[in-house]
């Protein structure tokens, strides 16, 4: 009567590193929505308020106001659009990780791109902390 039962354990799924960072995911995307605005509207960097800050700029490093405006506004450009970019990296590890069992590779990304937002934008900063915790816990498969 030495009969082997074989049973499968159930894969677990990482749900709680899933949901932060899916979370983080769209914080990121927002900030970097808001920042990519300012790279697309410069008007908002002509406002009378930065005028003084903007000749102190233009000044310092030999530009014209207009020059210091254009630079300033490429610049939130390009951190915008890495922003969106890292946003959805970072929804892809995390769907990766809970749909797709590939749980290393999707906690890796979420991990990576979460601090990689920083130039972004950061999610406001709650999207880069929650991304390290979700992907930290993907990893840890909770």
């Amino acid at each position: 009567m030495d009969e082997e039962y074989e049973y499968e354990i159930p894969k677990m799924k990482p749900r709680i590193g899933f949901i932060l960072s899916v979370i983080a995911g769209i914080l990121i995307i927002l900030s970097a929505v808001m920042v990519l605005y300012l790279g697309v509207d410069p008007s908002l960097l002509e406002a009378e308020e930065m005028q003084e800050t903007l000749q102190e700029l233009a000044e310092g490093f030999n530009m014209t106001t207009s020059e210091v405006i254009d630079l300033t506004s490429s610049m939130y450009l390009g951190m915008g659009i890495f922003g969106v970019v890292s946003g959805v990296l970072i929804l892809l590890g995390g769907a990766l990780a809970y749909y797709r069992d590939f749980r290393v590779g999707g906690g890796v990304i979420v991990l990576v791109f979460s601090i990689l937002s920083l130039f972004g934008g950061g999610g406001l900063f709650l999207g880069l902390i929650l991304g390290i915790l979700g992907g930290a816990l993907i990893l840890l498969n909770r």
